[in-house]
């Protein structure tokens, strides 16, 4: 099946805060590792735009759940192969 946006795995440091006033930090800062799954919709320079869904038909632009990523918080970044075939289902009709 092609997609009209490829998918990908992205592992990237994430930011991390904290919002607590607090004299220092009781636990010390480190980066945290994140694995996101989701379909590229832009890959700029400085940043890859991810989102996990988008719609099928081939006049929509329709995309949601978005993820922007700097290019400097990305450690790896993977093209997945789906390999499943995509079938029309019937239609259900109500009572």
């Amino acid at each position: 099946m092609r997609f009209k946006y490829p998918p990908y795995i992205i592992i990237w440091d994430d930011a991390e805060s904290d919002a607590a006033w607090v004299e220092e930090p009781v636990v010390p800062l480190k980066p945290t590792l994140a694995i996101t799954l989701g379909y590229l919709i832009r890959d700029e320079k400085d940043y890859v735009l991810i989102a996990d869904t988008y719609f099928l038909e081939q006049h929509s632009k329709t995309i949601s759940n978005t993820t922007k990523i700097p290019r400097g918080m990305i450690k790896e970044m993977k093209q997945v192969t789906i390999n499943e075939k995509r079938t029309k289902k019937e239609t259900i009709q109500t009572i």
